[in-house]
């Protein structure tokens, strides 16, 4: 099995060198101290911990092998720290013992039962006080206790990635393969398939949460057999993993998540196309987006708005283009809206509401974001997204409707508040309409309608603006 190391330097804490059998007669004390080290409030002492793992595990050479599956979870947990300076540490010491792809996945294959096993022990701690080591402030406490969540929920994620390198799950003699495999699917099973971390409080460990489920679903052949549609007995664990790739991580409000949520939204529908048959995108996705744009992206458009379209790309056409009721509208508020609106006109609505929570000097880089989403976004519906739609035209007029006529052109053509960047924007999605020939009827329709509000502007007649009546005079700028 992955029984001793293939690396490692003893010589490299040249004052203390001790030999191979030394080092290897002090692994057992030194896996008791590390189960305490590797969770250690002090961001120092936990580096000093993992660089010591390469000196002590390393130098040990074959007399690691005995002592590997107790010293395994502990070491692994730290290689998922959510510090990158530990986790670097740690998973570099287990790459310098371990120095191949193969030898790594071996290691893992070979402490399988031992890692998932603690993992699923640690994932049952559910506060500070059921740690074992209860030392220190109450605030300590809980810091240990969300690194151990965090550090054990990223573990399970990068065992899926770096534990079956090179397994072939079709041969009878890959047997540890299997049972790992098997094991791992029945930790992410008693992990609630990590739903209760993406659904938590703590940021951290939503943030670990998405980590981790990239990882799965990124395992190729491992993902195909603990999520793919083939699998046998998978179902509930696809359709759970399915709703928190792609509708719960929407509600993410903590900017400095966004990064690692976008890539899961994105990746898992380009993974699991079929991923709609599990998750209802016209009730359980689309509003989860449209809340998110209204927000402003929650104060960081900046990092959001360019996944928009690519995600837009990769919802089912139909809950894009289908039309919404009148009763579906004025239960919305929208007493307004055309009878045309589809879930795409409310996803532009959005946006534009988002937008001008950004028009602020402090946010213009936001604000620029969102507008070049609103613009995206537009031209997909009318270009590419019309040839889904059950009436095409009337698809095209009630987008055109809801993103310019409502709002966009009345907000450029009566003030100059915003200044000239929106203004060029429109003038750029107004000549693409234009010269676009499966667009000369929304195109006519678009300019007359233009016309006509321009004319109650320059009047100053009531108006409407972004479903909201009142008077609006077209000041000089505007004119």
């Amino acid at each position: 099995g992955g029984g001793g190391g293939g690396g490692g330097d003893a010589s490299a804490s040249a004052p203390y060198a001790r030999s191979p059998e030394e080092l290897a007669a002090a692994l057992p004390q030194w896996t008791l101290a590390y189960r305490r080290l590797h969770l250690d409030n002090s961001l120092a002492v936990r580096v000093a911990s993992a660089k010591a793992m390469a000196v002590v595990a390393g130098g040990a050479g074959k007399g690691l092998g005995k002592h590997l599956r107790r010293l395994a979870p502990s070491w692994w947990f730290a290689a998922h720290d959510p510090d990158e300076t530990v986790a670097r540490e740690a998973l570099g010491a287990f790459e310098s013992v371990f120095p191949t792809d193969a030898k790594r996945a071996n290691a893992l294959l070979f402490a399988h039962a031992e890692i998932l096993d603690q993992a699923s022990e640690n994932l049952l701690v559910g506060s500070p006080d059921a740690m074992p080591h209860r030392e220190g402030t109450a605030d300590e406490r809980a810091e240990r206790h969300e690194r151990l969540l965090a550090s054990t929920v990223r573990a399970i994620g990068g065992f899926a990635k770096c534990a079956f390198v090179g397994a072939d799950f079709e041969k009878a003699e890959d047997e540890k393969a299997s049972a790992a495999l098997e094991k791992l699917g029945a930790c992410i099973d008693a992990a609630g398939c990590l739903g209760p971390f993406v659904r938590s409080p703590a940021p951290a460990l939503r943030r670990a949460a998405y980590v981790a489920l990239m990882d799965v679903i990124s395992s190729g052949a491992v993902a195909d057999r603990l999520i793919g549609s083939e699998a046998r007995g998978v179902g509930d664990r696809r359709k759970k993993i399915a709703r928190s790739c792609v509708a719960t991580a929407l509600e993410e409000t903590d900017g400095s998540n966004f990064s690692a949520v976008w890539e899961l939204v994105v990746t898992y529908p380009q993974a699991r196309p079929g991923c709609w048959d599990d998750v209802d995108a016209g009730t359980e996705v689309i509003p989860a987006l449209k809340s998110h744009l209204a927000s402003g992206c929650h104060g960081n458009a900046i990092a959001s708005a360019p996944s928009i379209l690519p995600f837009l790309s990769l919802l089912p056409p139909r809950a894009l283009t289908d039309v919404r009721s009148d009763a579906t509208n004025q239960a919305a508020g929208d007493s307004k809206s055309a009878s045309n609106a589809s879930a795409l006109a409310d996803v532009l609505a959005a946006a534009w509401e988002g937008w001008k929570l950004c028009c602020t000097p402090s946010r213009a880089d936001d604000a620029a974001a969102l507008l070049r989403c609103q613009r995206e976004g537009l031209l997909y519906g009318l270009i590419v997204l019309a040839e889904s739609a059950t009436d095409p035209s009337a698809f095209r007029a009630g987008l055109v409707s809801a993103s310019v006529l409502d709002r966009w052109a009345p907000e450029c053509m009566a003030t100059a508040t915003h200044g000239d960047v929106e203004r060029r924007a429109l003038c750029e999605v107004l000549a693409t309409i234009s010269c676009k020939p499966e667009l000369d009827a929304v195109a006519g329709t678009t300019w007359a309608s233009l016309a006509s509000r321009a004319v109650d502007l320059c009047m100053g007649n009531v108006g409407n603006v972004g479903n909201k009546t009142g008077s609006y005079k077209m000041d000089p700028a505007g004119a």
